[in-house]
């Protein structure tokens, strides 16, 4: 629900930026809201409540374990989505997946890309992962990991697989331990992975830990032990402009979307309202560039659209629907209960 809200505050900023400049050519866009609850079957109703409302796409879900269904409902009606939870296997990465989804997301195997780029950096080769089963973007991370074959000079030599509502960490910890890694990538939302970080400080693993995007969040941040001093999480260049100089690039493009959003909400965007923002401003243009509402024309426009937005610099092909690039991501360490990037 916090994620959801926070999207939608991001989205209704881009419309009324794209409503007040006048450049959606003298038209207007307008969002439609429609809470699931979380709740796969409420998914089915909202898209069939909206089929006939001339409508050019639609964004969402957040949550993962959705993102597969919503995917399919989407396409049997031949609308486009902008997936805000940025598993791959949706964005026409596999044979079943249909081809009117984009991620307005960081997707999966970029996550995974910039974990390891980090990795070789460190000079780390063995590598250990956890993350929950069914998680979408987990399982499409880990696969991309080791779909590398060695191609960042690092390897997974343990595969630790937990259920969603694990609270005992320490089987897994002892499976890391014996495996000799030298890093540990955790993936996953909810409350396993802060679970997971009081494991590893308790148990003086002596390797450093790395949490995946869905842990770029305060509200992470305040569940893990000591604020989770001294972990590793990645974080998009969005998130963590503050800690840039104030003259950079990401910078320039952030702070005045960021800026709005705090005056109007009271606190900094997160990564879901910077994704919600994004996932808006993609849709609005590509509305726009398809002079209609109309679905196959809308999708055609997102195929070949390229914009940047304070969610990041998005490029869309006919063969990628995947967004944003890896280097849009950082690495930051926790220090002080807040995040800093590693240099």
């Amino acid at each position: 629900a916090v994620g959801g809200a926070e999207g939608r505050r991001g989205a209704e900023q881009a419309a009324d930026v794209q409503n007040s400049s006048g450049c959606g050519g003298g038209n207007k866009g307008n969002l439609l809201w429609l809470d699931v609850r979380s709740v796969d079957g409420l998914s089915a109703v909202a898209l069939n409540s909206i089929q006939s409302r001339q409508v050019g796409g639609v964004i969402g879900p957040l949550r993962a374990a959705a993102e597969a269904l919503v995917a399919d409902l989407a396409a049997r009606r031949r609308l486009p989505l902008l997936s805000t939870a940025g598993s791959d296997p949706v964005a026409g990465l596999s044979s079943r997946a249909p081809g009117n989804v984009f991620l307005a997301a960081p997707a999966a195997s970029r996550s995974a890309e910039r974990m390891l780029v980090y990795a070789k950096a460190a000079s780390i080769t063995a590598l250990a992962v956890a993350y929950p089963v069914g998680d979408g973007f987990a399982e499409a991370a880990v696969a991309a990991l080791g779909a590398t074959d060695g191609q960042f000079g690092a390897r997974i030599v343990s595969n630790q697989a937990f259920a969603a509502d694990t609270v005992d960490f320490s089987p897994e910890i002892a499976g890391v331990r014996a495996s000799g890694a030298k890093l540990l990538l955790v993936f996953g939302a909810g409350t396993a992975p802060p679970l997971l970080e009081r494991a590893w400080k308790a148990s003086g693993l002596g390797i450093p830990i790395l949490f995946s995007l869905a842990s770029c969040s305060t509200a992470f941040l305040r569940a893990v032990s000591d604020g989770g001093e001294g972990a590793l999480i990645e974080c998009s260049a969005s998130v963590l402009a503050p800690s840039l100089a104030a003259r950079s690039a990401t910078r320039r493009v952030v702070d005045p979307v960021a800026s709005t959003f705090q005056r109007r909400n009271g606190y900094y965007p997160t990564q879901a309202a910077f994704t919600g923002y994004g996932a808006a401003r993609l849709l609005l243009r590509a509305v726009q560039d398809a002079g209609s509402t109309d679905s196959a024309k809308v999708d055609a426009a997102l195929a070949r659209l390229e914009l940047s937005t304070a969610a990041g610099p998005y490029k869309f092909t006919a063969a990628d629907h995947r967004g944003l690039p890896a280097s849009w991501l950082s690495i930051a360490v926790v220090k002080g209960g807040k995040l800093s990037p590693v240099t």
